[in-house]
């Protein structure tokens, strides 16, 4: 009897709560744009990007879950109440006011190459099937800001339906602010 060739199963990613584990494994496969990113948010204050990965974890107002595709980690995404505060201090005790178009909540993802080279579209699915309604229920609108040298995540967010609100700078380097709203 010959051998059959199985088709690839359609839900190829499984999504599910994180655990700091996967922020150490993740960190030394990141797409290099999710990396520079962190890297420019952050100010450089993080050598190890793995401890920056797992510092997400345990906040109240948010969640971090896992995207794998068999016993790989292939991002983490997070989500939390971006805070109501009209401004709040910095870390180095300034004053910093909130962007007034900011949304209800914020959103992230950092990933590896292979997420958006072998799973674009069912990651894409997923998101604006499941978790996007999930999260506009919810919080009325998310987003974050989005480093302007990130163009694989501005054009997949784009494609999700956020649209850019507004630009602003962070330590030197240009940011989108990208929004979704469910009107």
């Amino acid at each position: 009897m010959g051998h059959q060739i199985q088709p690839p199963s359609r839900n190829q990613l499984t999504i599910q709560n994180a655990h700091e584990d996967a922020a150490y494994w993740l960190a030394p496969h990141l797409r290099e744009a999710d990396l520079m990113e962190l890297i420019v948010v952050h100010d450089g204050e993080y050598t190890n990007v793995g401890d920056l990965l797992a510092g997400s974890f345990g906040g109240d107002d948010g969640r971090v879950m896992t995207i794998t595709s068999g016993d790989r980690v292939q991002a983490l995404w997070g989500y939390g109440v971006w805070p109501e505060k009209t401004e709040w201090e910095d870390e180095d005790g300034e004053t910093v006011p909130k962007h007034p178009l900011a949304p209800n909540a914020y959103i992230w993802l950092v990933g590896t190459d292979e997420l958006f080279d072998k799973y674009p579209f069912e990651m894409t699915r997923r998101f604006t099937k499941k978790i996007l309604p999930a999260l506009l229920e919810v919080y009325g609108s998310v987003g974050n800001f989005v480093m302007a040298a990130n163009e694989v995540h501005l054009n997949w967010l784009k494609s999700c339906g956020f649209k850019c609100y507004a630009y602003e700078e962070i330590n030197g380097e240009e940011f989108h602010l990208m929004v979704k709203t469910n009107v």
